[in-house]
């Protein structure tokens, strides 16, 4: 089946929620589902951006390095550049070789399982400038895989912020058939989906398409800086990312739900605001406080825990976990399941920040 249209749009632009996007131009450019998977984020969430069982099994199932320094804890660290065997890295498919003159990457997502649950991509971002500036102006690429009976539903017509009639043509992309869409490029190579997009980035048509021809298969994998071990039953890992201006302003995430319910683990020098009990984390000081509000990152969840630990070298562990806002949650994460989560982390200390905004 196809990824889900909403989902797609919700993975491709994930980590620009101060960013206002168009969600209805991405829309048209993703292909149709003939059974959706639920999701609890909306459409509006743009605008704004292996199953876990119960026991202990990893939730990042992907390639491992082989060889490495040792594992790292929450309450430990690595003095080597050796990535820890028990980090993974995933692979990151495709490139741009040419981008226009002052795009520099500032992020990369990659689907924490394998194979990949339908509905998540493959991401990466360029932006000529900081992801604090609120600013429209980002060029993304997505890939997916697809089925061989993947069809594209017809776009339907619209309009560009002109009020001018939308720029939507048929194009070629090194021999594939693609689609142009003012902002957007889409093809496909074999069963792979590729999807170009760069909105308020004022780039013209000829310059996404040489965008576009340019993509090349990419060796390079992600580095993923932190593994969540545990997660309560029902509850997947979906999608971890790493973003930031400079190996000085950074961090990563590995985004989980189900069930109605979710949990964010994110690390990296961002300094949070301890609140709540002091409690004891793998022989570390943590914050954990019990919540009632709305998460500010992720639009209709509501979080109910938030606990966050300086794990050294001036990095931090930070959990956010809670619910669906309009779904009823058949099981509800409890003190606990927030802790053991916690306890389960393993983190890089060494990170590979090589790439940021280059």
């Amino acid at each position: 089946m196809n990824p889900d249209i909403d989902d797609l749009i919700r993975d491709a632009v994930r980590r620009q929620e101060e960013l206002a996007v168009d969600p209805e131009r991405i829309l048209t450019a993703l292909p149709a589902r003939t059974a959706r998977r639920r999701r609890t984020f909306t459409v509006a969430a743009i605008t704004a951006v292996a199953v876990a069982a119960a026991v202990t099994v990893p939730v990042v199932i992907l390639r491992e390095p082989s060889a490495g320094g040792p594992a790292t804890s929450p309450t430990s660290q690595t003095s080597t550049d050796a990535l820890p065997p028990a980090v993974a890295s995933a692979p990151l498919r495709y490139r741009p070789t040419w981008l226009p003159a002052g795009f520099v990457e500032r992020s990369r997502s990659v689907p924490v399982s394998d194979p990949a649950l339908p509905k998540v991509t493959t991401d990466r971002l360029w932006k000529r400038t900081s992801l604090d500036d609120g600013e429209l102006g980002h060029l993304g690429l997505s890939v997916w895989d697809v089925s061989e009976d993947d069809t594209e539903r017809p776009p339907p017509s619209l309009t560009g912020a002109d009020g001018k009639p939308a720029d939507r043509s048929a194009v070629d992309i090194n021999g594939s058939s693609g689609r142009y869409d003012n902002d957007i490029v889409t093809w496909q190579v074999g069963h792979t989906k590729l999807m170009l997009y760069a909105p308020g980035a004022g780039l013209t048509k000829n310059e996404m398409l040489r965008v576009a021809r340019s993509v090349r298969p990419d060796p390079a994998s992600l580095r993923i800086p932190l593994r969540v071990n545990w997660l309560p039953d029902g509850v997947l890992g979906e999608f971890a990312t790493m973003q930031g201006d400079s190996p000085a302003k950074w961090d990563s995430y590995v985004m989980a739900e189900g069930d109605a319910r979710y949990a964010y683990v994110s690390f990296g020098p961002t300094v949070p605001d301890p609140r709540g009990d002091e409690i004891i984390v793998n022989g570390r000081t943590a914050h954990l406080a019990s919540l009632d509000e709305d998460d500010p990152f992720w639009p209709n969840q509501r979080m109910h825990w938030l606990l966050t630990m300086d794990v050294g070298d001036g990095r931090y562990l930070t959990i956010r976990a809670g619910s669906a806002k309009y779904e009823q949650v058949p099981t509800p994460l409890v003190r606990d399941d927030v802790v053991r989560i916690a306890e389960s982390v393993v983190l890089d200390q060494n990170p590979d920040l090589t790439w940021l905004g280059r």
